[in-house]
């Protein structure tokens, strides 16, 4: 798995530069209606905070529990399997064998 600071960064900017871009277009459109802006970019915002908290909750969560809870069982099975060969006598260790 690539998790170069890079590959985050290009993220934050596309994130970045997508909520610009809505707000520069719904302040467009809100002149090219004759639209109060405060309204359309408050709609703009609503709509918005719907589909990211939407995506935060149906992809993102999932995604970091799975990897979190990967890294947990294998920590655990590690742990077992370490207790399990202390039982038996057996260290692991280079220097007791």
């Amino acid at each position: 798995m690539n998790n170069s600071p890079r590959k985050h960064a290009g993220i934050s900017w596309f994130i970045l530069g997508t909520g610009i871009l809505l707000a520069v277009i719904g302040a467009m459109t809100a002149k090219a209606y004759k639209v109060n802006p405060c309204l359309l970019t408050g709609a703009l915002v609503i709509i918005g905070g719907l589909t990211a908290s939407t995506i935060l909750t149906l992809i993102l969560i999932p995604t970091f529990y799975l990897i979190f809870d990967k890294r947990s069982r294998q920590e655990r099975r590690a742990a077992k399997k370490l207790a399990k060969s202390q039982r038996s006598g057996k260290t692991g260790d280079a220097e007791n064998e």
